[in-house]
């Protein structure tokens, strides 16, 4: 009886692990909100006056293919656009991911899966704040 319960185990969380990728693969979608820029040890910077440099906000849109492949697509609130494409590898947390625009700038971020597979935060690495995102609904 308990190889069996094992192996039952076993098998659940090869099925759980299987569908959590399935619910995390596809594309997700989130608005950051506008911030001010941050300096390497976290202060604020600021402009000669004091006045803190802000940073537009903007809504991301992201396509995560099932072997890790990513494709970042950014519109600020500002009219400005960015697109990325890069790679994530599987951690304890979700997804650790970094992606390149094509003239040196990174995106260097995690993403988080709710349990239930509905949600998703997305994680700067540097000092931007997190974001919620929830999947984009296939077209009928």
């Amino acid at each position: 009886m308990t190889r069996w319960t094992t192996w039952a185990a076993a098998c659940g969380m090869l099925m759980l692990g299987c569908s959590m990728e399935a619910q995390q693969d596809g594309m997700w979608t989130g608005h950051q909100e506008a911030h001010p820029m941050r300096m390497a040890d976290g202060r604020v910077r600021t402009m000669p006056d004091g006045t803190p440099i802000q940073l537009a906000g903007g809504t991301f849109t992201l396509e995560l293919a099932a072997d890790g492949r990513i494709a970042v697509d950014r519109k600020l609130d500002d009219g400005r656009s960015f697109s990325y494409v890069g790679q994530c590898s599987q951690s304890e947390a979700g997804w650790a991911c970094q992606a390149e625009d094509g003239v040196g700038v990174p995106l260097v971020f995690d993403l988080v899966f709710a349990a239930d597979g509905r949600t998703a935060e997305y994680r700067s690495r540097g000092y931007d704040p997190a974001f919620g995102l929830t999947p984009v609904s296939a077209a009928p």
